[in-house]
């Protein structure tokens, strides 16, 4: 965040230098860090920078996500389109060293691409079970999977715009038991707000105030819980305010997993 509106400036520049007609660009589900951040960047540049007529499409190189897979189209290569895709791979001969198998493999699979449509709903994805938004608080369902390898502390991240449209990024260390969590501005480190957070080390809810962010705009949420490299999902967009009328499947069924459980629970 600390030069990021400079390298978004720039890239900005580039692009309509270009005047593409589509630009393919990572998906935010991917799971390389640098992938679904750069996902993070276009999105940015697209609603900052770019004018209508130039189409987004993404693409996931790593991972698995429903949230991309099940709706992007396909597209198979040809035979001399793979043996193309090979040379190229080829040509980066230190990646090679590390891992040939596996990006040869990636010459071989079907292209995947989805269209990003500006009123997308929410589509929660890794620890993220559901998400809520109003105009003043952000509530957010995790579930996290058992992992005993797994010793630093998970990492939530919120990123959306002030009032004036500023970017504003902040930071939590997700708590281990219920209790209340100072919202950390990712840029001074300073603390810039109380959250609540409900639960144990293993499923919980967070409240979040939104004070600092317009519910004008979107917001992108992240659990960073990188065993090694990789994370365990990537970025989720959650729409403005007056959209989030506009529910997935995928959102409903999960909140309608969650209350029935709740109830069962409380039942119980």
């Amino acid at each position: 965040m600390r030069d990021c509106n400079s390298a978004l400036t720039r890239i900005a520049q580039v692009i309509n230098d270009w005047s593409p007609t589509d630009i393919l660009v990572p998906s935010l589900s991917d799971i390389h860090p640098d992938h679904n951040a750069v996902a993070v960047m276009m999105r940015l540049i697209f609603a900052d920078f770019l004018a209508g007529g130039v189409s987004q499409w993404n693409y996931l190189v790593h991972g698995r996500s429903p949230a991309f897979f099940d709706r992007a189209a396909e597209l198979s290569s040809s035979e001399v389109e793979t043996a193309t895709k090979r040379d190229s791979i080829r040509c980066h001969q230190t990646q090679i060293k590390l891992s040939r198998r596996r990006f040869l493999r990636y010459a071989t699979r079907p292209e995947r691409f989805l269209r990003v449509e500006r009123e997308s709903a929410v589509w929660c994805d890794g620890a993220v079970y559901s998400v809520s938004r109003t105009r003043d608080n952000l509530n957010v369902d995790l579930r996290f999977a058992v992992e005993p390898l797994r010793m630093q502390r998970s990492k939530f991240f919120i990123l959306g715009r002030d009032s004036l449209g500023r970017r504003r990024a902040c930071q939590i260390r997700v708590p281990s038991c219920s209790g209340d969590f100072e919202m950390l501005d990712c840029t001074t480190n300073r603390s810039v707000g109380i959250g609540r957070y409900r639960g144990h080390p293993f499923a919980g809810e967070f409240t979040l105030p939104l004070h600092l962010f317009s519910p004008g705009h979107d917001l992108f949420i992240k659990v960073d819980r990188r065993s090694w490299f990789f994370d365990e999902a990537g970025w989720i967009e959650i729409p403005t305010v007056p959209n989030l009328t506009k529910v997935s499947l995928s959102m409903i069924s999960a909140e309608a997993c969650s209350q029935r459980d709740h109830s069962m629970s409380r039942a119980i």
